[in-house]
Protein backbone atom coordinates (compact mmCIF):
# COMPACT_ATOMS: atom_id res chain seq x y z
CA UNK A 1 0.00 0.00 0.00
CA UNK A 2 2.89 2.46 1.09
CA UNK A 3 4.49 1.87 -2.09
CA UNK A 4 1.24 2.72 -4.51
CA UNK A 5 0.58 5.61 -2.72
CA UNK A 6 4.13 6.81 -2.11
CA UNK A 7 3.19 7.22 1.32
CA UNK A 8 6.30 7.98 3.43
CA UNK A 9 5.52 6.06 6.63
CA UNK A 10 2.66 4.41 8.42
CA UNK A 11 1.87 6.76 11.81
CA UNK A 12 -0.03 4.30 14.15
CA UNK A 13 -1.71 5.72 17.30
CA UNK A 14 -1.99 3.17 19.46
CA UNK A 15 -3.03 2.43 23.39
CA UNK A 16 -2.64 -1.52 22.72
CA UNK A 17 -0.03 -1.84 20.75
CA UNK A 18 -2.23 -4.78 18.60
CA UNK A 19 -2.12 -2.15 15.40
CA UNK A 20 1.54 -1.59 15.15
CA UNK A 21 1.78 -5.43 15.54
CA UNK A 22 -0.80 -5.96 13.29
CA UNK A 23 1.13 -3.73 10.52
CA UNK A 24 4.86 -5.42 11.54
CA UNK A 25 3.43 -8.43 10.32
CA UNK A 26 2.87 -7.37 6.86
CA UNK A 27 6.46 -6.28 6.62
CA UNK A 28 5.43 -2.93 4.46
CA UNK A 29 8.34 -0.76 2.78
CA UNK A 30 8.01 2.53 4.64
CA UNK A 31 8.56 2.31 8.48
CA UNK A 32 6.06 2.45 10.99
CA UNK A 33 5.63 5.18 13.79
CA UNK A 34 3.73 3.77 16.60
CA UNK A 35 2.89 6.57 19.21
CA UNK A 36 1.48 6.02 22.40
CA UNK A 37 0.85 7.47 25.65
CA UNK A 38 2.32 3.89 27.70
CA UNK A 39 5.58 2.59 28.12
CA UNK A 40 4.30 -0.43 28.58
CA UNK A 41 2.91 -0.54 24.66
CA UNK A 42 6.39 1.45 24.04
CA UNK A 43 8.17 -1.27 25.39
CA UNK A 44 6.46 -3.77 23.77
CA UNK A 45 6.97 -2.17 19.97
CA UNK A 46 9.97 -1.45 20.32
CA UNK A 47 10.37 -5.17 19.89
CA UNK A 48 8.69 -4.93 16.33
CA UNK A 49 10.20 -5.31 13.26
CA UNK A 50 10.12 -2.06 11.59
CA UNK A 51 8.60 0.01 14.51
CA UNK A 52 9.46 2.87 15.63
CA UNK A 53 8.16 3.44 18.87
CA UNK A 54 7.47 6.66 20.04
CA UNK A 55 6.19 8.03 23.89
CA UNK A 56 4.55 10.64 23.61
CA UNK A 57 1.78 11.83 26.21
CA UNK A 58 -0.64 13.90 23.84
CA UNK A 59 -1.17 10.29 22.21
CA UNK A 60 -5.05 9.60 22.52
CA UNK A 61 -5.98 13.21 24.08
CA UNK A 62 -5.17 15.23 20.75
CA UNK A 63 -6.43 14.98 17.17
CA UNK A 64 -4.39 11.67 15.36
CA UNK A 65 -4.45 13.93 12.13
CA UNK A 66 -2.90 16.84 13.38
CA UNK A 67 -0.43 14.48 15.68
CA UNK A 68 0.51 12.14 12.61
CA UNK A 69 1.15 15.34 10.41
CA UNK A 70 3.22 17.15 12.68
CA UNK A 71 5.45 14.68 14.18
CA UNK A 72 6.46 12.95 10.58
CA UNK A 73 7.59 16.42 9.53
CA UNK A 74 9.54 16.83 13.36
CA UNK A 75 10.99 13.60 12.64
CA UNK A 76 11.76 14.44 8.96
CA UNK A 77 9.93 11.28 7.90
CA UNK A 78 8.06 13.48 5.30
CA UNK A 79 8.10 17.09 3.66
CA UNK A 80 5.26 19.24 1.83
CA UNK A 81 3.94 17.38 -1.20
CA UNK A 82 3.95 13.86 0.75
CA UNK A 83 2.06 11.75 2.04
CA UNK A 84 1.70 9.62 4.83
CA UNK A 85 -0.60 6.84 6.14
CA UNK A 86 -2.64 6.90 9.50
CA UNK A 87 -3.78 3.17 10.59
CA UNK A 88 -5.99 2.45 13.48
CA UNK A 89 -8.32 0.51 14.60
CA UNK A 90 -7.44 -3.06 14.72
CA UNK A 91 -8.39 -4.80 18.16
CA UNK A 92 -7.54 -8.21 19.84
CA UNK A 93 -11.10 -9.13 19.59
CA UNK A 94 -11.95 -9.42 15.48
CA UNK A 95 -15.64 -8.48 16.68
CA UNK A 96 -14.25 -4.59 17.66
CA UNK A 97 -12.38 -4.91 14.57
CA UNK A 98 -12.86 -1.48 12.66
CA UNK A 99 -9.28 -0.61 11.05
CA UNK A 100 -9.05 2.47 8.96
CA UNK A 101 -6.37 4.12 6.75
CA UNK A 102 -6.30 7.68 6.51
CA UNK A 103 -4.05 9.27 3.72
CA UNK A 104 -2.80 12.39 4.83
CA UNK A 105 -1.16 14.86 2.47
CA UNK A 106 1.38 16.99 4.19
CA UNK A 107 1.06 21.05 2.84
CA UNK A 108 3.61 23.66 2.79
CA UNK A 109 1.05 25.53 5.43
CA UNK A 110 1.65 22.26 7.88
CA UNK A 111 5.57 22.96 7.13
CA UNK A 112 5.70 26.38 8.67
CA UNK A 113 2.89 26.01 11.80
Amino acid sequence: MSKNLGARAFIVVSTSGITPQTMSTARPAAPILAITGSQRVFNRTSLLWGVAPLLDTRAGKVNPNELAKQLALDLGLTSPGQFVLLIRGFHQDPAMNLPSVTVITITEEDATE
